[in-house]
């Protein structure tokens, strides 16, 4: 390992996700845009209510929560123009799954 490697600690709850295969990136019918985004987030579906009720949790690239919600509207739109610069993942999790999507947030 060199000086530039870096090694970010996994949170417990996504490693115990991740070893009962509850992950999945391809849910194309979820949209989440704009992505890179400057402030806001549309987290929407192909139009059935298949979100509602659901978690989202966005994590910075330390594994650290930053945010964690509930969708109440087919078309959520969440803020995130108080985290700074940098790649989030969000994930969309329910009682069987959790749905990751990788976001970049850049501030002009």
């Amino acid at each position: 390992m060199t000086g530039e490697d870096i090694i970010h600690p996994i949170p417990e709850f996504i490693q115990n996700e991740v070893a009962e295969g509850r992950i999945s990136q391809k849910e194309d019918h979820i949209k989440i845009y704009p992505n890179p985004t400057q402030d806001k987030l549309n987290i929407t579906t192909n139009g059935d209510d298949f979100l509602l009720g659901k978690s989202i949790v966005i994590m910075n690239y330390l594994g650290k929560r930053v945010l964690e919600t509930t969708i109440h509207e087919l078309h959520e739109i969440v803020d995130i123009s108080r985290f700074s610069n940098g790649v989030y993942v969000v994930l969309i999790k329910d009682d069987k799954k959790i749905i990751e999507k990788n976001v970049i947030l850049k501030v002009y």
